[in-house]
C-alpha cells in the first residue's frame, strides 16, 4: 500500500469513528487503548487494528441504518381490551 493509499485509508477510517471507539477497537484487539491510538494518528502500523475499525465503522452505519428504519415506522395504537 503507497504512503498516500495509507493516508487516505487513515482520514476515512478517523472520519468515521464515534466517541469511545478506540476504546472499544482496543478490547476487541485485545491491546492499549494508547497503541490504537497511535496507529490511528500514523505513528504506528497494525493491519489489525485498521481492519477492525473498518468493521465497527461498518458495524456504527448498519446501526444507524436500522434506527432510521425503526423511527419510520408508525407505532402500534394500544387498545384497551376488557
Amino acid at each position: 500500500m503507497t504512503a498516500q493509499n495509507h493516508e487516505k485509508r487513515l482520514k476515512e477510517i478517523n472520519k468515521g469513528l464515534k466517541r469511545g471507539d478506540k476504546r472499544r477497537i482496543a478490547e476487541r484487539a485485545e491491546g492499549s487503548w494508547v497503541w490504537v491510538s497511535y496507529v490511528l494518528a500514523g505513528r504506528g502500523t497494525s493491519e489489525r487494528i485498521l481492519q477492525i475499525a473498518e468493521s465497527m465503522i461498518r458495524e456504527n452505519s448498519l446501526h444507524e441504518e436500522i434506527g432510521a428504519q425503526c423511527e419510520e415506522m408508525q407505532p402500534c395504537e394500544v387498545t384497551e381490551q376488557p
